[in-house]
């Protein structure tokens, strides 16, 4: 059912779109734990599988994330993270800071993160990225909130500095008890200004249990 919804998506995208630019559908899976180390000190720790779903059906990605996060206030947060896995077989790692800011307006939530982040293969040089991602959401009760989200990816390697990749995303996140959340997202990703033009379909689900 989920993999038609996405294929109707990317026909609606248009034929001019479809020979100009490759089309893929993914769905991104994500199961994560938050330990509390002190008031303020977490550690997170996340399994990732990225399977590709359309055209050809293959496990390209899995990932292992651990992270520390600190919170400055209710508003502030900063991160430390790893990523360490497999990306279309060859191993990839990936380091990253980032700084979160959080605010709401009465059921209105608005977020914003920057993420510093490098990343290399066995058989590549590293990649640095700068991400900016911004968020609005809207508290229909205390369990649901549905969001929009963009995210911009500024991009440095041995060759330039440019804008390489946006991301829209459409999603809502699930309070299912005090320990447990549950988020389901659609991901509209473009990269652009690379050799192939590469659009991205992907369906997202993440759960996290709070310890």
């Amino acid at each position: 059912m989920i993999r038609s919804a996405l294929l109707f998506l990317v026909f609606c995208t248009g034929a001019s779109q479809l020979l100009a630019q490759q089309q893929q559908v993914h769905g991104w899976i994500q199961a994560g734990a938050e330990f509390d180390l002190t008031k303020d000190l977490e550690l997170q720790v996340s399994l990732m599988a990225r399977p590709e779903i359309y055209p050809d059906y293959t496990l390209t990605q899995y990932n292992t994330e651990i992270g520390l996060a600190y919170a400055w206030n209710k508003h502030w947060k900063a991160g430390l993270e790893g990523r360490f896995g497999l990306d279309e077989g060859f191993p990839e790692s990936r380091l990253a800071a980032s700084v979160r800011y959080r605010d709401g307006m009465g059921p209105w939530e608005l977020q914003w993160r920057m993420k510093a982040q490098i990343q290399w293969t066995q058989f590549e040089l590293p990649e640095k990225e700068l991400r900016n991602r911004f968020l609005l959401g809207y508290e229909i009760n205390k369990h649901l909130m549905p969001y929009l989200a963009a995210e911009y990816f500024l991009t440095a390697d041995h060759a330039e500095t440019s804008f390489r990749e946006y991301r829209y995303m459409a999603g809502a996140e699930y309070e299912l008890n005090k320990k447990q959340d549950l988020e389901l997202t659609y991901i509209y990703s473009n990269a652009w200004n690379t050799g192939n033009q590469n659009i991205r379909h992907i369906a997202s689900l993440s759960w996290k249990y709070n310890w």
